[in-house]
């Protein structure tokens, strides 16, 4: 990690092992992370392919099974599983940010069926 007075235009990142508060300049994060970080890359490097990554402006990383992205912009959460079948998730987000304008909710791809359910 390095230090730097310059806000970056990233997403806030939630979920991370390694205490900051003990972290020094220099310190490596904690293992687990390195392995999340790996997921967070590929994640990060699809939603710029499909052209959205403007409106992502959250991610969870605590649960290796289910990431969870925020569209703030847009009003809607993507439970995303998994990183597996990555590129089609995209194409799944990409779709329902297309097809539910002005409609908040949860796009749901951490389960066999594909579906976007309204905010109440």
């Amino acid at each position: 990690m390095e230090e730097s007075s310059q806000k970056p235009e990233v997403p806030i990142l939630q979920g991370v092992l390694t205490d900051i508060n003990t972290f020094e300049l220099g310190d490596r994060l904690n293992e687990e992370d390195l392995m999340k970080f790996n997921s967070l890359i590929k994640i990060q490097d699809g939603i710029k392919n499909n052209e959205i990554e403007q409106k992502l402006t959250k991610v969870d990383i605590s649960d290796t099974n289910n990431y969870i992205l925020e569209f703030a912009e847009e009003n809607k959460t993507v439970l995303l599983g998994d990183t597996t079948d990555l590129s089609t998730k995209m194409l799944w987000i990409k779709y329902f940010i297309e097809q539910n304008k002005n409609v908040g909710g949860t796009i749901h791809l951490n389960t066999s069926q594909t579906f976007f359910t309204e905010n109440q």
